[in-house]
């Protein structure tokens, strides 16, 4: 049977399609052999671990952990992976689990134990209490790395062995200048191991160990660790213990410490009336370059007054931690000056592996560069690996407005691309930032050639999944105008162009009405006259609403004769358009044309009369309330009418009353409906 269970669990885990429901208790059954396959199973998980995690390894997960993805998507990206990876994981944990009851010596001296290392320690944080002190000892020979070892001391301090609160003393006092996670790890540990944390800190350093003081400071009270009422009192009271006999500027110290971090690390900003640029400037030029690097640049970040600033920014750039490189980038872009050791820094950062510091970099060259360089950084930023590098170029060029970067803006259009391998139930939206990015950019430019131009119409051309993209292409059109988007917008006219369809080409069209831009174009005239009296109310609906909002009054009136009687519905769809929206004198001559003895006339004009700021009695009279009423909701026209009389009357009301309030906002010329 144990045989058997070792086969279903190799055939069920090597095949990513298929479930596998009790990976844990199968894996306990294949153990339960008379010679238990330990290493098969151990090898077996970690083969199958390497193959799903390589992958993996790819631009999909990278830019999903780089936040450049739809809101929801990156996590369920990451979901997808854990889950890839989890299956191996846990058959790796349900043998270490099995070795450390059975055989925990086979453990401690296995040889692959360094691959399995984070296993080991997720079954140590799931059982605390259950970890010894030899186990522990093997753990602190393989924790070699800070990640590691933090994740160790946090066993430590969970599992309540105090024995090495000593150790951990040592490890404090000789490395306090490790990186924020192990540091914070131990602080916890050691809060947690005795309740005489100050007094263990001060009686164990130098008083003059200012720069160790105020770090431990720091991390203690900034250790992310849910504490009750009585945890929180104890910290409260070892912080003030702490700070005694140091130098009075400590508190303030810490405070521009919290500052600083949370712009460094946690994305928050910081206005310019919240920097310090004399309080306890003195003492924080003495003790930042003692401080670890995650302080310093906090520190500066907050306080860009403090002397050495530029050197040490321009150090900090060199930095492993990459989110501390780029925060020394954006410090040196804002008190660097004109430097050409900043700028051979920034090109250098330029070429960073972390995409934060390429970002920092390229925002600080973009305003330093002569023009013969121009062409260099739009080539590395617009081809960047990174869909953030690249947005981050889009953005900055619908400022910066270089006419260098209108190819690669064009090309950037198509950036559309989605890296989910993991098919979904429901329609998803992919992320199009950079391609929507890029179009705005393009409509910054005071005019574009026709290479763009066309660039544009192609894009706009085509069926997209993005909602946003295609409205946003055509904004920037319109704001560039040319034969060619003239001629490509009579073809949607037509339904001629897939990416846009007739009744959206129309409503564009009303769009530009209003504007002010529809073309003069004889074609467009005729498109709208014939639109008009389609039999598809969704082409003639927005016909009429355009030809009611554009200047040339010579259309209304073809169209007011086109449309017949004033009982259509179209015409007055065209009446209150003209009424709330249109230009003066369309409105003027078509409520010369209106008939009060229709209801719907009659409502036409009591809009106007509000309008015109004239004051009475606004509520309608019994066949103008039944006509309002029996507008259905399930017609489009009908629909139409009702969006547009809403603000102002209850439509579903029989009485029909007027809303006083709204009708107030007209005539006080307040209502933008």
């Amino acid at each position: 049977m144990a045989e058997d269970a070792f086969d279903v669990v190799r055939e069920r885990v090597s095949d990513g399609s298929k479930s596998v429901n009790n990976l844990g208790a199968a894996v306990w059954l294949a153990l339960s052999s008379e010679k238990p396959p330990v290493n098969k199973l151990i090898e077996f998980f970690l083969e199958v671990a390497r193959k799903r995690g390589s992958e993996r390894d790819s631009e999909q997960v990278r830019q999903a952990s780089q936040n450049v993805l739809d809101e929801g998507y990156a996590e369920f990206v990451f979901d997808g992976v854990r889950d890839d990876l989890f299956i191996p994981s846990e058959g790796l944990q349900a043998t270490i689990k099995w070795l450390r009851k059975h055989i925990p010596a086979t453990l401690y001296a296995h040889p692959r134990r360094l691959e399995f290392l984070d296993e080991w320690m997720i079954v140590c944080e799931e059982s605390v209490k259950g970890v010894s002190a030899v186990e522990i000892d093997v753990l602190f020979g393989l924790s070699v790395e800070e990640n590691s070892r933090a994740r160790l001391w946090k066993i430590i301090g969970k599992s309540g062995h105090a024995a090495y609160v000593d150790s951990l003393l040592e490890e404090i006092s000789q490395d306090w200048q490790a990186g924020r996670e192990l540091r914070e790890a131990r602080i916890v540990a050691l809060s947690a191991l005795t309740a005489d944390f100050a007094n263990r800190i001060l009686t164990f350093v130098s008083v003059d160990s200012l720069p160790f003081l105020l770090t431990v400071l720091f991390d203690y009270s900034n250790a992310q660790v849910a504490f009750d009422s009585d945890e929180q009192a104890a910290r409260e009271l070892n912080i003030v213990s702490l700070c005694e006999g140091l130098p009075a500027e400590f508190p303030a110290l810490c405070s521009l410490l919290e500052k600083g971090d949370k712009v460094v690390r946690r994305g928050h900003s910081l206005s310019d009336d919240e920097i310090n640029e004399n309080e306890v400037d003195r003492t924080g030029a003495q003790l930042v370059n003692q401080l670890p690097e995650d302080l310093q640049i906090a520190l500066i970040v907050a306080n860009h007054g403090m002397a050495g600033v530029v050197e040490i920014a321009c150090r900090l750039i060199g930095s492993k931690q990459s989110h501390v490189a780029a925060a020394a980038v954006n410090i040196l872009t804002k008190v660097g000056g004109e430097n050409a050791s900043a700028d051979a820094l920034f090109w250098a950062g330029f070429e960073h592996h972390d995409y934060r510091v390429r970002e920092a970099s390229f925002s600080a060259l973009v305003p330093r560069v002569g023009a013969n360089d121009r062409a260099r950084i739009v080539k590395l930023a617009a081809e960047d690996e990174s869909a953030t590098v690249r947005l981050c170029f889009a953005n900055t060029m619908q400022v910066a407005r270089w006419t260098e970067a209108i190819d690669a803006l064009c090309v950037l259009l198509n950036d559309d691309r989605d890296f989910d391998p993991y098919p979904s139930f429901e329609a998803r939206q992919t992320s199009f930032d950079v391609a929507r990015a890029a179009a705005i950019a393009l409509g910054a430019f005071p005019s574009l050639p026709e290479s763009a131009i066309a660039a544009l119409i192609s894009k706009a051309s085509v069926g997209s999944d993005d909602g946003k993209l295609g409205p946003t292409l055509i904004d920037v059109m319109r704001a560039h105008d040319s034969s060619a988007v003239y001629d490509w917008l009579l073809r949607a006219c037509d339904g001629e162009v897939s990416g846009l369809n007739q009744e959206s080409a129309y409503w564009e069209l009303v769009t530009r009405a209003g504007e002010g831009t529809l073309p003069g174009d004889e074609r467009f005239r005729a498109r709208l006259t014939t639109a008009s009296t389609s039999t598809r109310e969704e082409i003639a609906i927005p016909a009429v609403i355009a030809i009611a909002l554009q200047l040339d009054q010579t259309l209304v009136e073809t169209a007011w004769l086109s449309l017949g009687s004033n009982l259509s519905k179209l015409k007055s769809v065209m009446v209150f358009a003209a009424i709330l929206h249109g230009k003066p004198d369309v409105k003027s001559w078509v409520v010369s044309r209106l008939n009060p003895s229709l209801p719907q006339d009659r409502i036409a004009l009591i809009l106007e009369r509000a309008e015109s700021g004239e004051e009475g009695e606004f509520k309608l009279d019994q066949a103008a309330a039944a006509w309002l009423h029996l507008l259905d909701q399930d017609v489009l026209v009908d629909q139409r009418l009702r969006m547009m009389l809403e603000p102002f009357y209850d439509v579903g009301n029989s009485n029909g009353l007027v809303s006083e309030a709204k009708l107030a906002d007209v005539e006080n010329g307040e209502d933008t409906n």
